[in-house]
């Protein structure tokens, strides 16, 4: 993921990365137990950590990828992140791949928070379950949860594909 969000990023870091991650899982399933949620966060923190500096390292022991490659995949895929030198050398705004970053990440938190209060709102009336036990009123906790989560849908939308959902008549 950090090559389409970070030009610097090169294929020889994106190999480095996978073998990391190859070398690092054997020890990590022998060192630490895995019989807990916790010691599972651990594994993966410690593998995310570890491919992802093997990546980079690599990336700058190798150096950057040839300009003009770069210069013709940004101009077709327009990736968002981290991509001002490339984006000044294809003649556009760098500072457009941050903003669309930015709306991307906005967008899917949103979308996440929309769905996951739908679906708390649907499955609360489906099972009759009450209210967190903060909360004294169960009507009103469904419409706050199930407003939430469909007020949310075209903020998203918008942040996602720039308009909001098309009503079907």
């Amino acid at each position: 993921i950090l090559r389409w969000l970070w030009w610097r990023l090169t294929a020889w870091g994106e190999l480095a990365a996978i073998l990391a991650s190859i070398a690092i899982l054997p020890i990590l399933t022998f060192a630490v137990d895995g019989t807990s949620t916790h010691d599972n966060a651990i594994r993966l923190l410690v593998m995310f950590a570890g491919s992802t500096v093997a990546g980079i390292v690599a990336s700058f022991i190798t150096g950057p990828e040839d300009m003009d490659k770069l210069t013709t995949f940004y101009a077709r895929a327009k990736p968002p992140g981290f991509w001002g030198p490339v984006a000044k050398a294809a003649n556009m705004d760098p500072k457009a791949d941050i903003l669309r970053l930015k709306k991307g990440l906005a967008a899917t938190a949103l979308a996440g928070l929309s769905i996951f209060s739908l679906l708390t709102c649907v499955g609360s009336l489906l099972i009759d379950s009450p209210p967190p036990t903060w909360f004294p009123y169960r009507a009103l906790w469904l419409v706050i949860i199930g407003g939430l989560g469909g007020g949310l849908i075209p903020v998203w939308w918008k942040l996602a594909f720039g308009a909001g959902p098309k009503v079907v008549e």
